[in-house]
């Protein structure tokens, strides 16, 4: 829809794909509900069902399974450079993420450490329940277009 209005019409837009996203301002809950759970050491669901894969590339079928997340001042920087960039970006399609991509246990492991608990003692996890994080489809994002053409944006790491 938004390329034949810009084909048609001249209507410019920029597609930024996002993961999940935490940071300031995150009011749909779902990091700060995994560090409650970890906080109070509940066991965290975490199987990840294969039909939310983005694509079936082999590397996304190793495991552990890896996702991206999203910083919400880093997005900001984001949008802030595309309307910067003007028509050099209109009718592009881009994501935007950090460059390094981890799994649910890696991201509750990091969590678990920066509230000052032992991952080893403190995780527990539920493979019987579905994941709530990441709750996008999964997989890893790309984020080379955004680099090269939004520079000197960077994602935070």
């Amino acid at each position: 829809l938004l390329e034949e209005a810009w084909r048609e019409d001249g209507f410019p837009y920029t597609v930024l794909r996002l993961p999940d996203v935490y940071g300031p301002y995150d009011n749909l809950g779902g990091l700060w509900d995994l560090v409650a759970a970890i906080e109070a050491q509940r066991p965290i669901a975490s199987r990840l069902v294969e039909s939310r894969l983005r694509r079936a590339l082999p590397a996304q079928l190793a495991r552990p399974r890896r996702f991206s997340w999203a910083f919400a001042e880093d997005v900001r920087d984001a949008i802030v450079a595309c309307t910067e960039r003007g028509a050099q970006v209109h009718g592009m399609n881009m994501n935007v993420a950090h460059e390094e991509a981890v799994s649910l246990v890696e991201t509750c492991k990091m969590i678990a450490e920066a509230l000052g608990m032992d991952p080893e003692t403190a995780l527990r996890f539920d493979d019987s329940r579905d994941a709530s994080l990441p709750s996008t489809d999964f997989g890893v994002l790309d984020v080379s277009r955004a680099l090269e053409l939004l520079r000197p944006w960077r994602p935070t790491t």
